[in-house]
């Protein structure tokens, strides 16, 4: 618990502060965001039938390149991977892992739609609003490859006959 509490740390009085809040609030998120792509990417592997193996070789292989190119920008702006996942997808995860076959197929891709629907928010505020050049780059590259992904789960979810909750964009 201990470990995540560096939301404590007084940001108003750094000097040389190069990162906004905006870009500071996207480095930390878009690091635990790719955590989590590389976590559920393992875990369909793991557990998911053959499409799902599929997608999530390719989960962890593109969230694990997102990763190594914001880890040297997010430390520009002061912020440090700690490794860890949040605790909501912690809890995602746990809850995952309670599943086999079928059961764990439509769980995962109703959590996998949702994260990434949220992932695509993250991505784009900073890409749009973002003040540091690079982070917004990077943003705009984790945004390509979220909505790849969320576009590759959805074909999924329709062929599996799997329920998610309507985008905004259907």
């Amino acid at each position: 618990l201990g470990n995540g509490s560096s939301s404590s740390k007084p940001t108003s009085n750094l000097s040389g502060w190069r990162g906004s809040m905006t870009d500071v609030e996207f480095a930390r998120k878009g690091l635990s965001n790719n955590l989590a792509g590389i976590e559920l990417g393992k875990l369909a592997i793991q557990k998911g039938d053959s499409d799902l193996k599929q997608f999530g070789q390719k989960m962890v292989k593109d969230h694990g390149e997102l990763n190594d190119q914001l880890k040297p920008l997010a430390e520009e702006v002061g912020v440090a991977s700690n490794g860890q996942l949040s605790a909501e997808d912690q809890a995602m995860i746990t809850m995952l892992e309670g599943k086999s076959g079928k059961q764990f197929n439509d769980a995962y891709i109703q959590a996998v739609v949702t994260d990434h629907r949220k992932d695509m928010l993250d991505f784009g505020n900073e890409a749009r609003i973002g003040k540091d050049p690079a982070l917004k780059g990077a943003a705009e590259d984790g945004a390509q490859v979220v909505t790849e992904h969320l576009h590759m789960i959805e074909k999924i979810a329709r062929t599996s006959h799997v329920a998610v909750p309507d985008s905004m964009s259907q």
